[in-house]
């Protein structure tokens, strides 16, 4: 088992945009689970993330600490998006959708 010290050691393990997005996946899944704990007791300490093979610990001072991280976290995940999709628009004639009646 691998023992991070912090969710950027964990994301930086790898170097795969596909496995870096499921590592910042993961991460947001985790500090969502603390802000439900959040909001429910009204304070947090720490959020874990173990999925067996690895293990991060975290330690927050309060609930708008999370949603600050939750936030960033979601921008670069954005960012990987584009870098791996690219950014595009596809127009198409209305002719092309179902019409519903």
């Amino acid at each position: 088992m691998v023992v991070y010290t912090s969710a950027k050691e964990y994301i930086d393990g790898v170097t795969d945009l596909h496995a870096r997005l499921a590592r910042i996946d993961a991460v947001i899944l985790a500090l969502e689970g603390s802000a439900l704990k959040a909001a429910a007791t009204g304070e947090i300490n720490e959020y874990t993330l173990d999925d067996g093979q690895t293990k991060i610990s975290q330690v927050y001072r309060n609930p708008s600490e999370i949603e600050r991280s939750i936030t960033a976290y979601e921008k670069i995940r954005e960012r990987i998006i584009n870098k791996l999709t690219g950014r595009m628009v596809q127009l198409s004639d209305q002719s092309n959708f179902r019409r519903r009646f």
